[in-house]
């Protein structure tokens, strides 16, 4: 597989079935920080909260790691590749 082909197995992910049955990913990205946020808020400063983009490079580390135990499994690779792409598009230009 090359890299093309690994961009646009996560650009398929991103916009067709996993969007269909998880919904708009800016909104779920949103759900995710705002569910992390209450959940950790014993651990967090007072006044911190997780942003969908935290979400976006949580998800990246948790596929590095996925990545680094497994490299030969090529989801990981593909859904490092989406969290990225998912990541940049909160990117106000």
């Amino acid at each position: 597989m090359d890299v093309g082909d690994v961009l646009q197995s996560a650009y398929d992910l991103l916009t067709g079935d996993r969007n269909d049955d998880y919904g708009d990913t800016t909104r779920n990205f949103d759900d995710i920080a705002v569910l992390w946020t209450h959940m950790l808020r014993d651990k967090l400063k007072s006044d911190a909260t997780i942003t969908p983009q935290d979400v976006a490079l949580l998800m990246i580390e948790l596929k590095a790691l996925r990545a680094v135990r497994g490299p030969q499994k090529l989801d990981s690779w593909v859904d490092l590749a989406g969290y990225a792409a998912i990541g940049g598009s909160f990117i106000d230009d």
